[in-house]
């Protein structure tokens, strides 16, 4: 069984900045640790479990020294047997200006990742130079307002790979869906390099289809990819006690919810200087 016993201090520590926008999952404040469940489970991926190991080390171009992976042989010893780990969280969710109860479920799991098609690549369809290693987070959200309910999914990868001149741990691919009882909502980022295209789909009038690029800033995080951020397999991996700075790109919950465009915000993120253990039932 892995061990998960550091993700709720964590994600606590880290989190904080997420929890700032329209969503996300509540980081259990001391009162509510008790009802927060973390199932380190080893679960079959979507398919048949293929172990994922990181991608061969490209020859370095002359004008470029490239960096030493910053995932070394104990995370891939928990993390290339192509199992998946869960965790359950209580939700609280801010909706129509309360606060809403519910479930979250987080399912990470590491994958091998497609260039060109931008998907889960399958064993033996694409090039050895068009794959790369992937973490891939997927959390669904299941919370009610009155008698709505709400369901979303969130799917964030992050590439374990020097991936268009990225450094390992930045987000690759997002994408987001919205269901609910007037209709439903999908939008997908995908990040090439200086330059991030997004499309959407939205049963909203004057958002229903929607296709634009932006600017990636320059060492930018995605506010979709905090939770992993937190566990230190997003970039940047902090250290205890590290403070680091940046802009960050909002998530696509609040984009749905604030019915505003994803942008880039100023944004700090600390890592506690101790490292904390919380025992939860499995």
């Amino acid at each position: 069984m892995r061990n998960s016993t550091d993700l709720a201090a964590a994600v606590e520590s880290v989190v904080r900045v997420f929890l700032k926008m329209a969503g996300g999952v509540s980081p259990p404040a001391p009162q509510m640790k008790s009802a927060l469940v973390l199932l380190s489970l080893f679960l079959a991926a979507c398919s048949t479990p293929t172990a994922v190991r990181p991608a061969a080390e490209p020859k370095p171009e002359k004008a470029k020294i490239k960096q030493p992976s910053p995932y070394d042989s104990e995370f891939w010893k928990t993390w290339s047997d192509g199992q998946a780990e869960v965790a359950a969280y209580d939700l609280i969710m801010p909706k129509y200006g309360q606060l809403r109860r519910g479930t979250a479920i987080a399912i990470t799991v590491a994958e091998s990742f497609s260039k060109s098609a931008m998907v889960k690549a399958d064993p033996g369809k694409h090039a050895s130079s068009d794959v790369f290693a992937a973490i891939k987070l997927n959390l669904i959200r299941s919370y009610q307002t009155g008698i709505y309910n709400y369901k979303d999914m969130l799917s964030a990868f992050v590439a374990l790979d020097e991936v268009n001149g990225r450094v390992p741990g930045m987000a690759a691919k997002i994408t987001y869906s919205s269901q609910e009882w007037c209709g439903q909502v999908f939008s997908e980022l995908l990040f090439s390099g200086s330059t991030v295209h997004q499309t959407r789909h939205s049963y909203f009038d004057g958002e229903a289809d929607m296709q634009r690029s932006l600017q990636n800033a320059e060492e930018a995080l995605a506010e979709d990819t905090v939770m992993l951020v937190a566990r230190r397999i997003g970039w940047p991996r902090l250290r205890l006690g590290q403070r680091y700075e940046t802009q960050m790109l909002t998530s696509l919950e609040a984009e749905r919810s604030h019915h505003e465009r994803v942008s880039y915000v100023p944004a700090a993120f600390t890592l506690a200087k101790e490292r904390q253990t919380t025992t939860v039932p499995a």
